[in-house]
């Protein structure tokens, strides 16, 4: 199971990010992208300038009241339906390991 995949959604100077699984039915871009595979390249990988240039196009997308040293705001993040029934679900277990466990 791996989260990666994340949606945007601009409105009213907001962004909500949106993580699911890679099977699931969300629009958005990977996280993660493949890069090796059996000790060997699978894609052109980026030049150093243009993964700074990158980086710095992100940042700059994003409000500076989450770059803050201090005080920061929590960034906003939702879970795909999916992901919400698995993390219940988890929760669930480890409650009931939690419970059935003598302290």
């Amino acid at each position: 199971m791996q989260a990666n995949h994340i949606a945007h959604n601009k409105r009213l100077f907001s962004v909500r990010h949106r993580l699911g699984l890679e099977d699931g039915k969300i629009n958005g871009e990977p996280l993660l992208i493949k890069v090796m595979e059996n000790g060997r390249l699978t894609c052109n990988l980026p030049t150093l300038e243009e993964s700074r240039n990158n980086c710095l196009l992100n940042l700059s997308k994003l409000s500076d009241r989450f770059k803050r040293l201090r005080n920061a705001s929590k960034y906003p993040v939702r879970l795909s339906l999916k992901l919400r029934q698995i993390k219940k679900d988890l929760s669930a277990q480890i409650m009931k390991a939690e419970k059935s466990t003598p302290h």
